[in-house]
């Protein structure tokens, strides 16, 4: 950043964001009706559809961890 006339020159472009962690591009083919719903809760959360199918994947994923161990919890198959 340079200073013009004593005082540090504001930046342009894109924010930066700070990542959680190494990121890496996952290309997804899906539905117009499933990319449909995922458009409208990032629109309702105020997130990037990146951002909000990533976080619909952890949520998903959550579940089947939780479900599998139930699962071995009573011995089921």
């Amino acid at each position: 950043m340079s200073v013009k006339d004593g005082l540090p020159r504001k930046r342009t472009g894109r924010p930066q964001t700070i990542p959680h962690g190494p990121r890496i591009q996952l290309g997804v083919i899906v539905s117009a009706n499933l990319k449909d719903r995922i458009q409208k809760r990032a629109e309702t959360n105020g997130t990037s559809m990146s951002q909000e199918a990533e976080h619909i994947i952890l949520q998903g994923l959550a579940v089947v961890d939780l479900v599998e161990s139930f699962r071995k919890a009573l011995k089921l198959k």
